[in-house]
């Protein structure tokens, strides 16, 4: 099940898809669409940051009312595990390279 679809989120609302972490760093946008986490449509929104998070974790503590978004962010997040789908692992080992 594509992470859009789990989110209830219509792709055509999505300006912008920012992947980062081990997604981000270790696959291609085209291998997010061979574990079907994002719909052909969406691939030309993508854009693969390393480190993602951390950037924007460092940003908030010295924006004006940065803690408070950040505590604001962080209490509506959800997490979508992926570690059980089978597509996704076999398409990851297959995209990492040693």
């Amino acid at each position: 099940m594509r992470l859009l679809e789990r989110s209830g989120v219509n792709a055509e609302n999505v300006p912008l898809v920012l992947v980062t972490g081990a997604l981000g760093t270790a696959l291609s946008v085209a291998s997010l669409k061979r574990v079907a986490l994002l719909p052909e449509p969406m691939l030309d929104k993508t854009s693969l940051v390393a480190n993602g998070v951390l950037a924007g974790l460092q940003a908030y503590p010295t924006a004006t009312g940065g803690r408070q978004q950040l505590a604001g962010l962080s209490a509506s997040l959800l997490p979508f595990p992926l570690s059980g789908t089978p597509a996704c692992a076999r398409h990851f080992g297959a995209a990492l390279e040693f």
